[in-house]
């Protein structure tokens, strides 16, 4: 999906990790719920993720190299990747 995307949008991109999981999020912006943003939460309408159980500050998508942040230090990044990896079941096909 990351290939996918940054070959159609031409725009380089960059994931995070946290948590082991590392992902992209397309986060929903403050200004759409400003009441919840000053509560500290965020909202995201669409999350990738794959496990990624050690951090490595670039990963090779295809022929591209694409840069990871590690995002550990911010709450509410860190406890969103803690949510995907405490809820991620792998699909049924894959062992």
């Amino acid at each position: 999906m990351i290939a996918f995307v940054m070959n159609v949008s031409g725009q380089p991109m960059a994931l995070y990790w946290a948590e082991g999981v590392v992902f992209l999020a397309d986060f929903v912006e403050p200004e759409a719920l400003p009441d919840e943003y000053v509560k500290g939460k965020i909202y995201a309408s669409n999350v990738s993720h794959a496990p990624m159980a050690k951090y490595n500050n670039m990963i090779r998508v295809g022929n591209m190299e694409v840069p990871v942040i590690d995002v550990s230090s911010n709450i509410a990044l860190r406890d969103l990747a803690r949510w995907i990896r405490e809820n991620h079941q792998a699909s049924p096909d894959k062992s």
